[in-house]
């Protein structure tokens, strides 16, 4: 009588349960028996694919969890980093103001549109809307007070500033070389954002040419700074434009020729204002 084997042999493209002989050579003395009833090739290559299964490395999968944990972390601190940005930039900045308070109440015989005037064009540069320079002429009749008046003015837009205020007086200017005044007016506003170029009417003329780029809005040779000028008129008849363009034509007309005249006169007169004598 045959003897039957005592399990099936796999097929022969599942290793898994072939014996193998101490030399490592396959014992082909067992064969399988296909014609047994109770044989199922299939139910012999799930119990195979199960068992491979069952031998894969449990640390791939630690891997690829620890992947996806690691991709949703950075996912989530982009998108808290935009949210933190986007709410940054809706709340509301500090406006910082530059009032004149206390000038105003000092000297309430001032215009009162002049300290509103002053206070607007500063804030635009304080708070960064605006680069453009701020260009003053303050224009009065010789009074000491007013001349004092206006150093106070400077003195407490440097406080707005938190800056220092860079004075410029006729020594400032020389005759042969009206670019020495330029380059040392950029070295000075370097240590402020303020500066007061005193009397007009004693610069120099062909050293005056200087101030056609120092008050240079639209070409300035520095950003965001306000330049404060005084000048003394010999009347206050008509607006506050003639007076100061009729009185710096007489004292630089002898001098200049018309096409450097009216350009240098244009970029003083930016903004006039006439002081009244309290």
């Amino acid at each position: 009588m045959s003897s039957r084997p005592c399990s099936p042999k796999p097929r022969r493209g599942i290793r898994c349960s072939e014996s193998a002989e101490p030399n490592g050579k396959v014992n082909n003395d067992e064969h399988l028996d296909t014609s047994d009833e109770n044989y199922d090739g299939n139910s012999i290559e799930a119990e195979a694919s199960d068992e491979s299964c069952a031998k894969a490395p449990e640390d791939t999968k630690d891997r690829i969890e620890t992947g996806c944990v690691t991709y949703l972390a950075v996912i989530v601190a982009i998108v808290a980093i935009v949210l933190a940005f986007l709410v940054f930039r809706m709340l509301p900045r500090s406006e910082k103001t530059c009032s004149y308070n206390e000038l105003r109440q000092r000297h309430q015989k001032q215009d009162q549109k002049m300290w509103q005037t002053l206070s607007i064009n500063i804030e635009h540069i304080l708070n960064e809307r605006s680069t453009k320079p701020a260009v003053y002429l303050f224009l009065h009749q010789g009074s000491r007070d007013m001349q004092a008046l206006v150093k106070n003015i400077a003195s407490d837009t440097v406080t707005c500033f938190g800056g220092q205020l860079v004075e410029m007086s006729e020594n400032d200017f020389t005759t042969d070389d009206y670019g020495y005044a330029i380059e040392k007016f950029k070295n000075k506003i370097k240590k402020g954002h303020v500066a007061l170029i005193a009397h007009l009417n004693k610069i120099p003329v062909e050293a005056a040419r200087a101030l056609h780029f120092i008050c240079d809005v639209h070409t300035p040779i520095a950003e965001g700074v306000v330049i404060y000028l005084t000048l003394v008129t010999p009347s206050s008849i008509g607006t506050p434009k003639e007076n100061a363009v009729n009185t710096l034509r007489n004292l630089w007309s002898s001098k200049l020729e018309y096409n450097v005249l009216d350009p240098l006169i244009t970029r003083v007169t930016d903004e006039v204002i006439a002081l009244k004598s309290e």
